[in-house]
């Protein structure tokens, strides 16, 4: 079942928990195993940066302030933030993005993968592999931005395209 007719967007919500107050901007389209011969594709414009350590662009399947959720972002600093379980983990080595850089976030359903290219020609490949797609699991875009002290209203992020591809079986 495919979302196609639909219209992507990002609505904001403010998340709590003890020790952070992050700002989260979440997409409209969940995505789930029915899903699993498309792949989804989000430019996101970066129109302010904020601190380095501070924003990150991924999935998630968070619904509210759900401490059993799961979160795959790069962030800016270049870093790639999931937790998966208990607790958050990160991958160094990617490279850093910010003002007027735009993010391209591709899903791979079928394949469980998160890729990032930043700018079109600046692939950071797959950064995230074997993302649980159980069947419970609903994804949708997810950029959260550093507690809420140093948010000061403006998104600073703009969806500027979204794609949604079927893959074909050549089988």
């Amino acid at each position: 079942i495919s979302p196609k007719g639909t219209s992507a967007s990002i609505q904001s919500k403010f998340f709590n928990d003890e020790y952070l107050k992050d700002f989260i901007v979440n997409g409209s389209i969940n995505i789930d195993k029915s899903h699993q011969h498309f792949i989804y594709e989000w430019d996101i414009k970066i129109n302010q940066g904020g601190p380095l350590y501070g924003v990150g662009i991924g999935i998630s399947n968070a619904i509210d302030d759900d401490s059993d959720a799961k979160y795959y972002r790069l962030c800016q600093d270049g870093s790639g933030y999931f937790q998966e379980t208990i607790g958050p983990d990160q991958k160094e080595g990617f490279d850093t993005f910010g003002t007027d850089d735009i993010l391209t976030i591709i899903f791979n359903v079928e394949m469980e993968t998160l890729a990032f290219c930043i700018n079109d020609n600046n692939d950071q490949g797959i950064v995230f592999d074997h993302i649980p797609m159980d069947d419970n699991e609903k994804y949708h875009l997810s950029i959260c931005f550093p507690g809420d002290d140093l948010f000061d209203g403006d998104l600073g992020v703009e969806l500027v395209n979204f794609k949604e591809k079927e893959k074909i079986n050549l089988e």
